[in-house]
């Protein structure tokens, strides 16, 4: 039997991506844009900036994971390839919790697409930043779920690079947190 969801209804359609706009943000609004999905790890938090520049994909793949939940690890991957989902959604395809968390806030997902698109390195200056404050109060350090490693700068005027990574490869953990306490 093929897997369900190739030919239904809810099969990504070819959705509009972002487009750059005027819109700015404060530093201060930036980290409080981010600051849900900055401890996520490197991956992960690629995949949510990505796709989160196409909102509709985004819902696409939250109703396709609702017509699709029997389907776990490759088949799940499999289904959403033969659907056409993009790589990034995909990829989060596999965290569903993720997906439900950006179309229940469907608004913050927009802004968040729209920041991206438009001030890559200013979001990525964010997640920095409040990398940074969550290793300095000790909420985020290396565990069995995380590797957390602090890299040099690219040059000696910019902070250092913390990069939160899974300790194996095959399995990302993606972790639960209060933004506010972070």
């Amino acid at each position: 039997a093929s897997a369900p969801g190739g030919s239904s209804a809810s099969t990504a359609t070819p959705a509009v991506p972002l487009q750059a706009s005027a819109t700015t943000w404060t530093p201060e609004a930036m980290e409080e844009l981010l600051a849900p999905v900055a401890l996520y790890p490197d991956v992960v938090l690629i995949q949510v900036l990505s796709a989160a520049t196409n909102p509709q994909e985004v819902l696409d793949a939250g109703n396709w994971l609702i017509a699709n939940a029997s389907l776990a690890g490759k088949a799940r991957d499999d289904a959403a390839t033969q659907a056409r989902f993009t790589p990034p959604v995909r990829g989060l395809i596999q965290s569903p919790e993720v997906v439900d968390q950006m179309c229940l806030n469907m608004g913050w997902t927009e802004e968040l697409g729209q920041a991206y698109v438009n001030d890559q390195a200013g979001v990525m200056a964010a997640v920095q930043r409040l990398r940074a404050q969550a290793k300095d109060v000790g909420t985020l350090k290396s565990s069995d779920k995380l590797k957390v490693e602090t890299a040099a700068a690219l040059t000696p005027s910019e902070p250092p690079v913390i990069k939160i990574e899974s300790p194996n490869p095959q399995v990302v953990y993606v972790p639960q947190y209060d933004p506010m306490k972070a």
